[in-house]
């Protein structure tokens, strides 16, 4: 390595780290933006109920991160699976089935603990299930579902108030709304009912594309505010979805089971991702050609159900493959 190479290069390259880690409940997703780092989880009893944590990952004094044991109230009826951070705006979005909410969260001085958290958004999100996103720098909230893409305008969306109890659009009927909730009826009191914001604008996709019944995606690294490249359940494609028409823009082949993860390569790299599926395979895309440009084999049997890549300096790092239990 040359001796002007970037400081993350050489770290990366070099494997210069400290690791610290902490417990958890079992977490369905997380997400990370700037210093925050949000984990939807379940819990309770018999994992029934819906987990948020937020963990800051400024630095302390000491030169640590400070892990919290930061639980905080997400108001959903049933689990959360689907969550994105907006670290600009300070807002946490985490989605069950049918609806969206949003928390706002207030750090200290250091950036590295919690000073307050605040219920803000309520979308009501029926017939759109599948994975969310921010477009625009926040501005935006997508969702796709069996209906459509549903986008909603954030700056525009009514909030629950400063106190973070006002109800939007009206509460459902607690006598019937929680028929369908997994939720331990002791915990019931924890869900809010506002029945949340309506779509700004629904967009129809095709019916290839419905079918597909996507479960994962991530921004296009070209076009990451007009292209999502997404998976459906049970899928061995992947393929590039335009958010304007509904339609599919590209196919990218070569995989030998479904489809776990997609990460868009960050960094300087505006043409990569990484995907990984049930043949234990992780492969590097170029988005201009439909199969991978490399294949890394982590063998099928150990179940790898997520990857990070990173392009750092011009430097493409090795994609980092995750077990359900790391």
């Amino acid at each position: 390595m040359s001796d002007d190479a970037e400081p993350a290069v050489c770290a990366i390259r070099e494997g210069l780290c400290e690791i610290e880690s902490t417990d958890t409940c079992n977490p369905t997703n997380l997400a990370l933006d700037g210093d925050m780092l949000a984990i939807v989880a379940v819990g309770g009893y018999k994992e029934r109920d819906p987990v948020l944590e937020l963990n800051p990952l400024g630095l302390t004094r000491t030169g640590w991160v400070n892990f919290l044991d930061s639980e905080v109230p997400t108001g959903h009826k049933n689990i959360a699976y689907e969550v994105v951070v907006d670290s600009a705006r300070s807002l946490v979005w985490t989605a069950d089935d049918t609806r969206i909410k949003s928390i706002k969260y207030t750090l200290n001085a250091d950036k590295d603990d919690l000073e307050k958290t605040l219920p803000t958004h309520t979308l009501d999100s029926a017939g759109y299930g599948g994975p969310i996103a921010l477009l625009n720098g926040g501005e935006r909230i997508i969702r796709i579902g069996t209906d459509g893409i549903a986008f909603w305008d954030v700056d525009q969306l009514e909030t629950h108030g400063a106190k973070g109890r006002r109800s939007i659009r009206g509460r459902h009927d607690a006598d019937t709304y929680f028929d369908d909730s997994w939720r331990d009826p002791d915990d019931i009191d924890d869900v809010e009912r506002s029945r949340g914001s309506i779509p700004t604008i629904k967009r129809a996709i095709a019916p290839d594309v419905a079918a597909a019944e996507i479960r994962h995606w991530d921004r296009s690294p070209s076009r990451p505010n007009e292209v999502m490249i997404s998976a459906g359940r049970g899928k061995y494609t992947v393929f590039g979805l335009d958010l304007e028409t509904g339609q599919k823009t590209s196919r990218f082949l070569g995989h030998g089971g479904f489809i776990h993860n997609i990460v868009t390569c960050w960094g300087d790299d505006r043409s990569s991702f990484a995907t990984v599926c049930g043949d234990g395979g992780v492969r590097l895309y170029d988005e201009r050609v439909p199969v991978p440009y490399v294949t890394m084999d982590h063998s099928a049997d150990h179940g790898i159900s997520a990857v990070a890549y990173a392009n750092i300096g011009g430097h493409p790092c090795k994609p980092l493959p995750f077990r359900p239990s790391e």
